[in-house]
């Protein structure tokens, strides 16, 4: 009887001890949240910072998180907009290892079963604001079909990456241009994806979005 109240006691600790190593990205930031109401997600997120349409973001300690609710006020997607050492999370909440900051596009592009890299503008955009590179993953069905719309932007690394995609482009299709409307047009998506991660497989993401049918 003393052996099952000592092991009883065990579980309870390591329970506890588990829940309380877990920290708030980690509850927030996880498979296990979309589909949930947005009243359950709120108890540890609190109230949202900004509200636009069904998109609510919270800000836990400068980490900007966004959900995407239907009308049943039901959660679609969640979203860690500023990745960092500072803005991260354990990822095996997404179905994958070690923590978010460190994931590189050609890591989640290992489990990608149909998605492809994001057009963005690679050209002279006259943009005010920072260019961002995206890759989408479509996961098989061990990790629920989950999608994952990942991105880069303000990073040096990507900088170059893109410089180097521009390159190689406007080598292989001379002429193209590149600010826009261009994939499955004049570079089929196959084609400009496989050129894409040639350059941005080692680039680490800045930010993720997790769902079902976010594309």
């Amino acid at each position: 009887m003393k052996k099952i109240y000592l092991v009883l006691v065990f579980l309870i600790v390591s329970t506890h001890a588990a829940a309380a190593g877990k920290t708030k990205l980690d509850r927030l930031i996880s498979a296990d949240m979309i589909g949930l109401q947005r009243a359950y997600f709120e108890k540890i997120a609190g109230v949202a910072k900004r509200v636009s349409d069904r998109r609510r973001q919270y800000d836990i300690r400068g980490c900007l998180v966004t959900i995407v609710e239907d009308k049943d006020k039901t959660i679609l997607s969640i979203e860690l907009e500023n990745i960092s050492e500072r803005c991260t999370f354990n990822a095996a909440t997404i179905f994958l290892e070690g923590p978010a900051h460190k994931l590189t596009f050609g890591r989640l592009n290992d489990v990608n079963i149909g998605g492809g890299a994001k057009e963005s503008c690679l050209g002279l955009c006259g943009n005010a604001a920072a260019p961002s590179y995206g890759l989408m993953v479509q996961t098989p069905h061990a990790m629920t079909f989950i999608e994952y719309d990942a991105e880069v932007s303000n990073s040096d690394t990507a900088w170059d990456a893109a410089e180097r995609l521009r390159s190689q482009i406007e080598a292989r299709f001379p002429g193209v241009e590149l600010y826009g409307d261009y994939v499955g047009k004049t570079i089929p998506a196959k084609v400009f994806t496989e050129m894409w991660l040639k350059e941005f497989r080692h680039v680490r993401i800045t930010s993720i979005r997790i769902g079902y049918n976010i594309f």
